[in-house]
């Protein structure tokens, strides 16, 4: 007598936890499962490796709570050949240098070699300095921000208001001056005439009452 069983029809395992299905249509009919989420990990892990490596840059500290909008001599890039650019976002401005290669070489660095080296620039020096000072009112207009540039204006306008407002009172002078040689050439006319008599009376009585002419 001779038994015969009959194996059960196959049924796909239910796929783990963190397990996706990849594909149901392959050749064999069998399911393909990958683990979506390991990969996805990898990935993250990657993109914040790159992330930590991406060279930041120098960040230019403005002292006195002064913005970067209307202090930073920006004309200065047209006049010379800086070797840096420049972002400004949230307030807070960063040079990168022209050679920057886009990635620091050591962990720990937010910068790499080309950005930490404008510190020793001397351009870069003297931007710096009159931010912290002040920037000399002689100096070339590039050289100062719109900050400074308003304020030397506005120090002008002073000026020539001032120089204006004497000029008035110098006219003013002038023309009461004028006003007393007209009336002294009159009084010599009219002595000169000798129509008056006892003009030498008048001039001693108004002379002792200290009055003019």
């Amino acid at each position: 007598m001779t038994v015969t069983t009959e194996r059960p029809p196959c049924t796909p395992s239910i796929p783990p936890a963190g397990m996706d299905i990849l594909d149901t249509r392959s050749g064999s009919g069998e399911l393909e499962l990958s683990n979506m989420d390991f990969f996805e990990f990898e990935d993250a892990l990657q993109g914040s490796k790159v992330s930590a490596n991406i060279c930041r840059g120098y960040a230019l500290i403005f002292p006195g709570g002064q913005s970067p909008h209307d202090t930073y001599p920006f004309a200065l890039h047209n006049h010379l050949e800086l070797p840096w650019d420049y972002t400004v976002r949230n307030g807070q401005m960063t040079l990168f240098a022209r050679s920057c290669s886009g990635f620091v070489k050591k962990d720990g660095d937010n910068s790499c070699r080309a950005c930490q080296n404008l510190l020793a620039n001397k351009m870069l020096e003297g931007i710096i300095t009159r931010l912290e000072e002040g920037g000399d009112e002689n100096a070339s207009f590039v050289y100062h921000g719109f900050r400074g540039l308003i304020e030397m204006l506005h120090r002008k306008n002073r000026r020539i208001e001032f120089h204006r407002l004497r000029g008035l009172n110098q006219a003013r002078k002038l023309l009461s001056r004028t006003t007393a040689l007209s009336d002294q050439k009159r009084l010599l006319l009219v002595v000169a005439s000798g129509k008056v008599t006892r003009v030498d009376r008048l001039i001693t009585i108004g002379l002792a009452q200290k009055k003019g002419v």
